[in-house]
């Protein structure tokens, strides 16, 4: 369990207990958004480079539908498998789909380059929803409902947090890399850090987590509607 973070948390008034969950929950946010902000930020940046400011709304548009399409397809697998393997199966998509639009750019050919960067620039906001209904799906394991809305700006300030850092780090990383689409490998790892603190969560928090939700019938999921 992650000490020091404990420690924290254990003075903001949380509930007995709670903090070692609110921890992993805080760093699965955390890591998250590093993953949300390199990739998001590299996504607009590769496709104003290859296509220019006059298609970004169309591209927009686009990205909204295939957005739309894929929240409408893991909702639909959220309600038939509630469980860790759905929260699992997202972060593993938005990884290998990363990973395989990553290798794309090393395949020297200007017509691939260009539709691979239309790609990673389409899913981009598919990946932001995703990530934001995984999360929420995992919140609503760890705690009840009454707990999830105490704790959820908690552990949401990861997310932020990460955000942030990322931003402000792309311009400092690029003097050091090969090429700007190289900082998704920074992506790559911040969701592998993502996927390893899920299974933490699992492990610590999932084995007793059905027979907590028969015991207590205030512990319900948060709406994804609502996000």
């Amino acid at each position: 369990m992650p000490r020091p973070l404990d420690w924290i948390f254990k003075h903001l008034k949380t509930e007995p207990g709670a903090a070692g969950r609110i921890s992993l929950l805080f760093l699965h946010s955390f890591f998250s958004g590093v993953f949300i902000s390199i990739y998001f930020s590299t996504a607009n940046a590769e496709f104003l480079n290859n296509y220019g400011i006059a298609w970004l709304p169309a591209g927009y548009l686009a990205s909204g539908l295939v957005s739309y399409i894929s929240v409408l397809g893991y909702t639909r697998l959220l309600k038939r498998r509630a469980g860790y393997s759905a929260l699992q199966s997202a972060l593993f998509f938005l990884f290998f789909i990363t990973a395989f639009l990553k290798l794309l750019f090393y395949i020297p050919s200007q017509p691939l380059i260009k539709i691979t960067s239309l790609g990673v620039f389409l899913f981009a906001r598919s990946f932001v929803s995703i990530s934001a209904l995984e999360q929420s799906a995992v919140l609503s394991r760890a705690f009840n409902l009454p707990e999830s809305k105490k704790y959820a700006g908690i552990i949401g300030a990861g997310g932020i947090v990460a955000s942030i850092i990322g931003y402000i780090s792309i311009p400092l990383l690029m003097p050091y890399l090969h090429s700007r689409i190289d900082v998704l490998f920074i992506a790559l790892a911040g969701m592998g850090a993502s996927i390893y603190y899920l299974h933490k969560i699992n492990v610590n928090i999932g084995p007793g987590d059905q027979t907590a939700a028969k015991q207590q019938p205030d512990r319900a999921q948060v709406p994804l509607r609502t996000l």
